[in-house]
């Protein structure tokens, strides 16, 4: 039981350590030459339980807080763009459309206009139809991680 308990830190460690690194040519793709500044793009789809400006100042809260100037655009000035888009369809039950949650599929990828890089910081998850607190918690989750890489590549990693 104990070499089992060892065996399975030990795995754990590596496939978090093995995520920890990443691909070359993606750290390629998101090195800027101006790190100070980020554009990105904020969509979604209705009927989505939250507005767009209360998502635009998430993702901007999260960029600001890496001390990074965020822009809602992609003029690609700076090579790169944040790209977050989120598509809510509502489940149903029954003959009389009750709904009864809400499938989201967020993504978040880095860009370069019109393509999108491997890289999806998102997901796909099943809430309850009016609960917009866990959904905007998750997309906060997958902006957090898109910077992480950001700052590491473009300010922690020798230039």
């Amino acid at each position: 039981m104990k070499s089992l308990l060892v065996f399975s830190a030990f795995s754990l460690f590596s496939v978090t350590q093995a995520w920890a690194q990443l691909d070359p040519r993606f750290v390629e793709v998101i090195t800027v030459s101006d790190r100070d500044n980020l554009d990105y793009w904020y969509s979604h789809s209705e009927p989505c339980p939250w507005s767009e400006d209360e998502a635009v100042s998430l993702i901007e809260g999260v960029i600001k807080r890496s001390r990074i100037k965020p822009s809602r655009s992609i003029n690609l000035l700076n090579e790169v763009y944040l790209d977050v888009g989120v598509v809510c369809v509502d489940i149903t039950v029954g003959g009389g459309g009750i709904v009864a949650g809400r499938s989201i599929y967020a993504r978040v990828m880095f860009g370069d206009y019109p393509m999108l890089y491997d890289r999806d910081y998102g997901s796909l998850w099943v809430m309850p139809s009016d609960d917009s607190d866990v959904a905007l918690m998750k997309i906060r989750g997958a902006v957090e991680q898109a910077i992480t890489d950001f700052v590491e590549v473009n300010f922690l990693m020798g230039r």
